[in-house]
């Protein structure tokens, strides 16, 4: 399976997981609205782990 990248996701989607990033909103907060997202089995969680880095490729 291929990593996603940005233009995998919806621009609302990617400025939601930004907030979360930099702190302006919740973990909670960003599952909540993610959850709009969530399509086909992908659950608002699923969303998350997506989007977040995986710091182990970068070596």
């Amino acid at each position: 399976m291929t990593r996603m990248t940005a233009k995998d996701f919806p621009p609302e989607l990617l400025e939601l997981y930004d907030g979360y990033a930099h702190g302006r909103i919740t973990k909670r907060e960003f599952l909540d609205r993610a959850g709009k997202f969530a399509i086909g089995g992908l659950t608002a969680a699923t969303i998350l782990a997506q989007m977040s880095p995986d710091y182990a490729l970068a070596q």
